[in-house]
């Protein structure tokens, strides 16, 4: 009772001294507490527009007022009740980290705001529009009233584009059903800034390296009535000539060892010429041949900015370069307009080894630990290549009743990951990702002392590929593992006799057959969106094809063995499926 009495003096005295906030203020200042936002229109809009516009204007308003935690201003008493500390003591820290200063009321700054409010509203088409500023004060407190008289808002009525037979002109029109200037839309002044990166970025794509978003303009004739506005889309009279024309790839320069340090300048010793490429690489590092899968740019080709930024995303998701930055330089040369292309590469560090050390416990009374020792070559064969190897071992030791039972593992797993498809076949993706063929093999003796032994040996062959950051896919075209048990004890070989599915569980047998997994994750990319989704599907076949070439059908008595071992035959399915909704900033379920 004490502590609660303790509690209950301490939440009365902050409520009483909250509420006192505003006797450390000077004579002349008054403590800013909020402002509302009134909208009064000439027209009838709806309740919806009115709160979005009411929104919209709120987030513009500066500054914001004291934060409150129940009610109470408990960071500004904090900070009233600091003083003013002599040192970097707790009364400093209370002050400056966890107390905030006064918001104190500024005419200038309403008047400010004031401004702002109009400006908006009239990037939103509310030409005709006036926001007044009216205060109310009690007791040191001051709170703001916006008021915004709007009139109807203005709407576009007809849009038009260059039109005259130059070739930015020309591409410029082949990009007007895509303009997100609509007829009859809201005149919306954040709408034609996009519409200005929209047209930059369709021209980046044709070859108009130099042009740029500044070089647009939109007219507007808001006089010919009923509140609607003519929109004249132009290119500056003052827009330089470079920017009017297009440009194609001259010389591609790849600097594959490259650093702050390194000499870029070109020597015949140092230079390998592959398919159109000056690939600079003194210790020979990299394959040429990397650089021809990866960059899209050859020489001749019309610059284009998505093929700009493809080839970067891939440089970057090979694995092997810590830095890649790419430059475009104009060509001296009077054949035409060409741009000189150079590819800074950085790699990064070839190999690296990493030692694991995992401790368990379980509700069973079973205890343990692993170790893993990890090595890894992000440039294998001088092509991007990855390979990995992992070397690990297992003990788990288990005290049941009378029985001690323990679990061992011992094993190692190869991975080799090639930054291209190996295939009768040819694959090409306009990813940002490269496609990799993933060579897997692996071993593992797994010893439970009281029941058997096994071997296990697996080996894989397959493609993974991505469409985009949240799409990936993985392939298996073939997929084999062979168990073998080594060791039974009479025991267990017991509650074999008598349980088929524990028996098929480690009997003699190949595996062989083909996966297919696909996932799906919208969270792959951070965002703060309502709606996240997961998915992960796995599609298994084992012995399927096999059983059809070969006749095998257990329930006809035709068993097929591989080394005189039986193969197992089935089909299956998972799926994954999880909805996450954020309910704040912070939570997520």
């Amino acid at each position: 009772m004490k502590y609660i009495q303790t509690i209950l003096y301490i939440a009365i005295a902050i409520v009483f001294t909250a509420c006192s906030n505003t006797k450390y203020l000077a004579d002349e200042q008054q403590l800013y507490v909020g402002a509302d936002i009134h909208i009064k229109s000439t027209q009838k809009i709806s309740h919806k527009q009115t709160k979005r516009l009411k929104s919209e204007l709120n987030d513009l308003l500066r500054p914001k007022p004291n934060s409150k935690i129940l009610g109470i201003r408990f960071k500004l008493w904090v900070y009233n009740i600091a003083g003013k500390p002599t040192g970097k003591g707790l009364r400093y820290w209370l002050k400056n980290k966890v107390g905030e200063p006064p918001v104190v009321a500024s005419m200038s700054t309403f008047e400010k705001n004031r401004a702002v409010l109009q400006n908006r509203l009239e990037n939103k088409g509310y030409f005709r529009d006036s926001v007044t500023v009216d205060t109310a004060s009690k007791n040191k407190k001051l709170s703001v009233t916006y008021t915004a008289n709007i009139e109807a808002q203005y709407t576009i009525h007809q849009i038009s584009f260059p039109s005259d037979s130059s070739a930015l002109s020309k591409e410029i029109q082949k990009t007007v059903k895509r303009s997100l200037l609509k007829v009859g839309q809201p005149y919306d002044l954040d709408v034609i800034k996009e519409e200005r990166q929209r047209i930059d970025s369709r021209l980046k794509q044709k070859g108009f390296f130099y042009f740029n978003p500044d070089y647009v303009i939109v007219d507007i004739d808001s006089t010919i009535g009923n509140h609607q506005v003519d929109m004249f889309v132009k290119i500056k009279p003052q827009t330089p000539q470079q920017a009017k024309e297009i440009y194609k790839i001259k010389d591609i320069n790849v600097f594959a060892d490259y650093d702050i340090n390194s000499d870029t300048s070109l020597s015949q010793k140092d230079i390998t010429k592959f398919k159109g490429y000056t690939i600079i690489d003194p210790e020979q590092k990299f394959k040429p041949s990397i650089f021809d899968r990866t960059l899209i740019f050859k020489p001749g080709n019309v610059y284009n900015r998505n093929d700009h930024n493809l080839a970067l995303n891939r440089l970057t998701t090979l694995g092997v370069f810590k830095f890649v930055k790419a430059q475009f330089e104009r060509a001296d040369t009077a054949q035409g307009n060409f741009l000189n292309a150079f590819y800074y590469l950085t790699p990064t560090e070839k190999k690296s080894i990493r030692l694991e050390v995992a401790g368990l416990t379980k509700s069973n009374n079973a205890t343990g630990g692993q170790v893993s020792l990890n090595w890894r070559n992000r440039n294998f064969f001088k092509g991007a290549e990855l390979f990995t190897a992992s070397l690990y071992g297992g003990l788990e030791h288990q005290i049941a009743g009378q029985q001690n039972i323990s679990t061992k593992r011992l094993g190692i797993d190869l991975n080799l990951f090639l930054p291209r498809i190996i295939a009768p076949f040819k694959f090409q993706t306009n990813s940002n990702f490269v496609p990799k063929t993933k060579i897997n093999l692996g071993y593992e003796l797994f010893n439970k002392t009281s029941q058997y032994t096994l071997n296990s040996f697996k080996g894989s062959f397959g493609y993974i590929w991505k469409e985009d950051i949240h799409k990936e896919h993985q392939l298996n075209i073939i997929s084999v593992n062979y168990v073998k048990p080594l060791r039974i004890t009479n025991e267990f070989q017991r509650q074999l006799d008598t349980n088929i599915t524990l028996a098929r569980s480690i009997e003699r047998q190949f595996i062989i057959g083909s996966t297919y997994n696909y996932n799906y994750n919208t969270q792959a990319k951070p965002n703060r969106k309502l709606h996240n989704f997961y998915f992960n599907g796995n599609f298994d076949l084992s012995g399927n094809l096999l059983a059809l070439f070969t006749g095998a059908n257990i329930n006809k008595g035709k068993e097929i063995k591989i080394f005189n071992t039986p193969f197992s035959q089935y089909i299956r399915t998972e799926a994954d499926f999880r909805h996450y909704l954020r309910i704040s900033n912070n939570t997520i379920l």
